[in-house]
């Protein structure tokens, strides 16, 4: 549930060091990459060097590459790029918004759950349209999911929502993008996974800040919209049984004008 506010955000973009050792227990290893690369693949050039924003652990990046394209992974957490160094050679420290390449340089940009946390989602827009080759592609992951409701996340999601989550979709993110001329071309289903959510673990999730969304959140923000969602969950029954649910994200396209 990584959130940020749209528009600008915090000008340095979000640094996922603090999370970085449970990073991959808490949002999926490199099975997540796995089930979204087959439907990544058809909107991908093949011959042209890809670039992955926030590449974090490498999660995504690792199984692109071993359908065999040419992958360079960035990311603004060294101790993020610690662990996907043991699964990617092209890695390098730096900001989504301030891109270190040439113009041209990429035939596709990738950002899996990252657009939300990078500081200046405009100058990202044509930090990409900078790099991005004729007629090339941007793929945007949502860090939102769409999912069948339980009653853990029916409340748990709430929160997400209220703390400004989900404009990362094309429905708002399209209008970020097509100043800097990268059109939306549609949008598309990734595999759904399965697991379960009791609300004592949404519970100690919350506490232990484990989503970035939370990360920053002062006293008062905290007592008037996290506390209710907290407290909502605790009077639940049957606290430590896992809820079965159906989840799934969503890719977006868009495609440089020049194309």
């Amino acid at each position: 549930m990584d959130s940020a506010t749209g528009g600008e955000g915090n000008a340095a973009g979000l640094s996922f060091d603090r999370i970085a050792d449970r990073y991959e227990e808490t949002r999926g290893g490199v099975e997540r990459g796995v089930r979204y690369v087959p439907t990544m693949l058809p909107f991908i050039d093949m011959s042209r060097p890809v670039l992955e924003v926030g590449v974090g652990t490498g999660a995504v990046a690792s199984p692109l590459a071993e359908a065999g394209l040419d992958v360079v992974g960035l990311d603004l957490s060294p101790e993020m790029l610690r662990v996907a160094a043991g699964r990617l050679d092209s890695l390098v420290c730096g900001d989504g918004s301030r891109l270190p390449f040439a113009p041209g340089a990429f035939g596709t940009v990738v950002a899996v759950w990252a657009v939300h946390v990078i500081g200046d989602t405009q100058r990202l827009a044509g930090e990409v349209a900078r790099v991005l080759s004729t007629g090339g592609r941007f793929l945007v992951v949502s860090s939102t999911p769409d999912q069948d409701g339980t009653d853990v996340t029916d409340i748990a999601y709430g929160l997400a929502r209220d703390l400004g989550r989900g404009w990362d979709r094309s429905a708002e993110l399209a209008e970020v993008l097509r100043p800097a001329g990268l059109m939306w071309e549609g949008d598309h289903r990734l595999e759904p996974w399965e697991d379960s959510l009791s609300p004592a673990a949404a519970i100690e999730g919350i506490e232990q800040r484990i989503w970035s969304m939370l990360w920053d959140l002062d006293q008062p923000t905290w007592d008037a919209v996290v506390e209710p969602v907290a407290a909502r969950l605790r009077a639940l029954p049957e606290q430590d049984r896992g809820r079965p649910r159906h989840q799934w994200h969503v890719l977006s396209v868009y495609r440089s004008a020049d194309g």
